[in-house]
């Protein structure tokens, strides 16, 4: 009986080491895509489907559209987001403002980032062209599996802010790194935890990597006469 007890014992924590071992694998390799897309990572443009979940009602907001990023320098980023449905507004961020145009209503909410700059780029990273080393410096990491995300296949890592800054936005961000085909090393998608059970969950599709992207995909135009309001940021 304690013969068998022993072998029993033997087998469980070599079987637990092998698990452990795959993890660590896994975790590797996905660190490795992310380093090796992050190294050409220059633009990218993608079909998008936002969802802003309300866990005090448990409502869900969807937003689509498409997604247009513009690196412009090492750790910076440019980006426009066109949501079409099912209200067409336009969110725009480069390193200086984040701005939201409402043609309906032709006004643009212009945001003066000032110091939350690094913040929003650091959001704008995560997944997007960031290297492995980016994204550890920032959070804690801990591997959540492999998973498909719209016919994909991917790992999804959990990441805990290190910033007591940043975990007052989000406490908890999870990312779905591609790990073969277009984009692969991106995140094909991010959730966003926000206090009290709200997320931002972002999914993006026919993802194209752009190494040409012009200037002009990432910029924003609104007419000459729309209405502009500065709401401060909290």
């Amino acid at each position: 009986m304690l013969r068998f007890r022993t072998i029993f014992v033997f087998s469980v924590t070599l079987f637990a080491g092998s698990i452990a071992f795959s993890a660590d694998d896994l975790l590797r390799s996905a660190f490795m895509q992310m380093d090796r897309a992050a190294g050409t990572f220059k633009g990218m443009t993608a079909d998008v489907t936002q969802v802003s979940h309300t866990a005090a009602i448990n409502d869900d907001e969807t937003d689509s559209g498409t997604i247009a990023i513009r690196r412009t320098k090492p750790h910076s980023m440019e980006l426009l987001m066109r949501f079409e449905k099912p209200d067409p507004k336009i969110v725009h961020f480069n390193e200086r403002q984040a701005e939201i145009y409402i043609p309906k209503s032709n006004s643009v909410q212009i945001y003066e980032l000032g110091r939350k700059n690094n913040l929003v780029q650091q959001f704008l990273l995560i997944g997007l062209g960031s290297s492995s080393q980016d994204v550890r410096s920032g959070y804690s990491v801990k591997l959540g599996g492999e998973e498909t995300v719209g016919g994909r296949k991917t790992v999804r890592l959990e990441l805990t802010p290190k910033s007591p800054d940043v975990a007052k936005l989000f406490q908890r961000i999870e990312i779905w790194v591609a790990e073969s085909g277009p984009g692969s090393g991106v995140a094909v998608q991010q959730k966003l935890h926000e206090e009290g059970g709200d997320y931002i969950l972002d999914t993006y599709s026919g993802i194209v990597l752009d190494p040409n992207l012009p200037e002009n995909a990432v910029k924003l135009s609104v007419p000459k006469d729309a209405a502009k309001s500065y709401p401060q940021i909290r």
